[in-house]
């Protein structure tokens, strides 16, 4: 069965060693070969370094403790209405349906691991060993299809498939985690525009059924869940088909399908239960500028070669501090604090306005077989779902601008201690004239 992150097994290996019972070894590599991702943990290949997660992620968001998964990843510099699988492409392969992603580092988190979502810190990875070509539950009808990130709750056993535990996917899933987009233009570049909007949702869910069916096929995970016969008559055209062939590593930039392959970055996370954990983990990247720190977080840069990983890792979240006085913040933190919150407010206008449209023209001209009081109880719906997004979004927002504040305000203290410590070392070094033991105290001559 598929592990992840949980507090003792882990807290003794690099962070992100993100260990599971089951390995899923990449097979075919070569262009001229298909791509096998193999479910058997028997079948391993050449181990990837137990660091490989951390260190190419660390650059892009933070490193913390969840009470609830362990350790946690999440990516800095998105705005707060960001969701997973929603910047980039869906492309059909040997595999299913892949997701190809814009970002540099979407080779892992929506190929390994689960999404989940927390308030004070929005969308977190958990990582995990089994690849796939994305960990997405799947809903499809009435000329729309949707896609939500698995939760952690949903995980897989090589052999049998997803083990959901008793969580229902239907009822579990949040509205909010969905993304759905009309067949005819579900296929094809910047997805994200064509994305239907977050209020749409509880409207989405019902007129659609849930099609999700991730299974093995030949020793390998494939999403079989959406077929790609109802999306090629909304299109009026057949879908590319793309086979999978592997690349030695991540690159600098994400790679698109050319040719008929796609090349994805798969390597091979070890099964850390029969492991001891490393003497010395990978050098990590420098601290990326942008990423928001909170105490017992585990950012960019706090390991360096030569160091040993913890071995007790404490249990409990950290918590942020209270943010400093208004007056003590910098000024270009508060000036930018200040823009992003006029930007979401704006935005969250906007989407407001598009939502009192699209009912008005509804109201106007009233869907087929949509009575008016079920018109008016969608309506009242989608609105509530649109101020319970925007709540979340301003929580969202604020706990970033505590984070960033109560980093300032550390890294001021920080500053503070080390001139005083410099300015005690300049006293000494001048020092006082050293006194000649022959002369008399009073200054009188001998």
């Amino acid at each position: 069965m598929e592990r992840f992150l949980t507090a003792p097994m882990l807290g003794a290996v690099l962070i992100a060693a993100c260990a599971a019972c089951a390995t899923s070894p990449y097979e075919g590599s070569s262009a001229g070969s298909s791509a096998r991702f193999s479910a058997d943990a028997d079948a391993a290949s050449a181990r990837a370094d137990v660091g490989i997660f951390y260190n190419s992620l660390a650059p892009y968001g933070v490193w913390f403790w969840d009470a609830d998964y362990g350790w946690a990843w999440t990516p800095s510099g998105l705005p707060p209405d960001w969701r997973p699988y929603t910047d980039g492409e869906w492309i059909f392969t040997d595999a299913g349906w892949c997701w190809q992603s814009d970002q540099v580092w979407g080779w892992a988190p929506f190929h390994y691991g689960r999404w989940s979502f927390r308030p004070a810190r929005g969308w977190v990875w958990v990582p995990a060993a089994v690849w796939a070509p994305a960990w997405v539950a799947w809903r499809s009808g009435g000329g729309w299809v949707g896609w939500a990130p698995l939760p952690p709750q949903v995980g897989w056993r090589a052999g049998i498939g997803l083990e959901t535990g008793g969580f229902d996917l239907d009822a579990g899933i949040e509205p909010y985690w969905w993304s759905f987009c009309d067949d005819a233009h579900f296929v094809g570049g910047r997805l994200r525009a064509r994305i239907a909007t977050l209020p749409r949702n509880v409207t989405l869910i019902r007129q659609t059924r849930s099609v999700t069916n991730l299974v093995i096929v030949d020793n390998r995970v494939v999403d079989s869940g959406l077929g790609v016969g109802g999306i090629e008559r909304a299109m009026h055209k057949p879908v590319t088909r793309y086979r999978i062939v592997e690349m030695p590593g991540p690159g600098t930039r994400p790679q698109p399908p050319r040719g008929g392959v796609v090349r994805v970055y798969r390597p091979d996370v070890p099964d850390t239960r029969s492991q001891s954990p490393p003497e010395r983990p990978s050098q990590a990247p420098s601290r990326p500028a942008a990423a928001a720190v909170v105490p017992g977080a585990i950012v960019p840069g706090a390991v360096r070669s030569g160091t040993v990983p913890p071995r007790n890792v404490p249990t409990a979240t950290p918590q942020t501090p209270p943010p400093p006085p208004a007056r003590d913040i910098p000024a270009d933190i508060r000036r930018r604090q200040e823009r992003e919150r006029h930007d979401l407010g704006v935005r969250q206008q906007k989407q407001l306005r598009a939502l009192e449209e699209r009912h008005l023209r509804e109201l106007a001209q009233p869907p087929t077989n949509a009575s008016a009081q079920a018109l008016r109880e969608q309506h009242a719906a989608e609105r509530r779902a649109l101020e319970e997004q925007a709540a979340r979004e301003r929580e969202l927002l604020g706990a970033r601008h505590e984070a960033q504040q109560a980093q300032a305000a550390r890294d001021a203290a920080a500053a503070a201690a080390r001139g005083a410590a410099k300015g005690g070392k300049g006293r000494r070094a001048k020092g006082a004239t050293p006194v000649d033991p022959s002369r008399p105290r009073d200054g009188s001559k001998r």
